[in-house]
């Protein structure tokens, strides 16, 4: 939506620019809320008791893993690195 909005409106290089710039911050501080309201759900659906905390910490990390190795993907990517 951002870039759609972005080609139509004639902006400036500098506004563009700072704008495009706090799009990436709230788009990171969105991301980071999605990561921890999905920990506090996983938290929250799977059972509590003895012998069963290891669940929480395999889920956590499998899904943490995943979600970094595709982030670091796409950055190397689009840079042109891989």
């Amino acid at each position: 939506m951002v870039i759609f909005l972005l080609s139509i409106i004639p902006f400036r290089r500098k506004p563009r620019m700072k704008l495009l710039s706090v799009t990436h911050e709230v788009m990171w501080v969105s991301t980071s809320s999605i990561a921890a309201a999905y920990i506090a759900a996983t938290w929250t659906v799977l059972p509590s008791g003895r012998g069963s905390e290891w669940i929480l910490v395999a889920v956590v990390s499998i899904g943490g893993g995943c979600t970094v190795s595709i982030f670091m993907g796409w950055g190397c990517y689009w840079r042109g690195i891989c």
